[in-house]
């Protein structure tokens, strides 16, 4: 939201800038976000408040109310090299339940692939397969859309 952030104006400036005549719409957002809620219970327990209000925002920002959206699961372990993650299990809860609520979501595991050392970032394969598991989650969500 606009009035929470710099990080917010920047992207709807940069959507805006790449896209001046506004007739491209985003047909999704590619979500990969939270080790920093799983660091904070507050923010942790608003997590799904946080998320929605992206969203909307991002929708109603972008003429895009359509917008779909791939929410990619955080899965550091609760203490990694780089930091402790103690609520990692209530974000990725949030996560995987986002989609009942709104049903231009869907939540894809990160389970399996392969980490740099620190335990958090993924490496080249972990990228890679991350990639993957959001082409193949965007088009499930298209094709709902066919008859």
């Amino acid at each position: 939201d606009q009035r929470v952030g710099h990080a917010y104006a920047q992207l709807i400036a940069a959507w805006k800038k790449a896209f001046p005549a506004g007739d491209i719409k985003p047909a999704a957002l590619l979500w990969m976000q939270g080790w920093a809620d799983a660091r904070v219970p507050e923010l942790a327990k608003d997590y799904e408040q946080h998320l929605t209000r992206l969203i909307a925002a991002l929708r109603r920002d972008l003429g895009a109310p359509q917008m779909k959206a791939v929410i990619a699961e955080i899965n550091p372990a609760k203490v990694t090299p780089v930091s402790p993650f103690p609520f990692v299990d209530e974000v990725r809860a949030t996560q995987r339940a986002f989609p009942a609520k709104d049903p231009l979501t869907i939540c894809i595991s990160t389970d399996g692939l392969t980490k740099a050392k620190d335990q958090v970032h993924y490496d080249t394969a972990g990228q890679q397969g991350l990639g993957q598991r959001f082409a193949e989650a965007f088009l499930q969500l298209l094709a709902r859309d066919s008859p």
